[in-house]
């Protein structure tokens, strides 16, 4: 995700090696919301490594 001086965002994405650059709003709005929606439900590094180490000694 990109996010230009005056707010706008676009997505780069690349699928098979072919990258795909969507820069307009209507193209980009689903990706940025599925974005934000993922990175509220990942770890802390702190807590990603300790699941990490946990999952490891098992």
């Amino acid at each position: 995700m990109l996010s230009s001086p005056d707010g706008r965002r676009s997505v780069y994405f690349d699928v098979e090696g072919k990258g795909k650059l969507l820069t307009r709003p209507v193209e980009s709005v689903q990706y940025v919301e599925q974005y934000g929606a993922i990175r509220a439900q990942a770890l802390s590094p702190a807590k990603s490594l300790d699941l990490i180490e946990r999952l490891a000694g098992e």
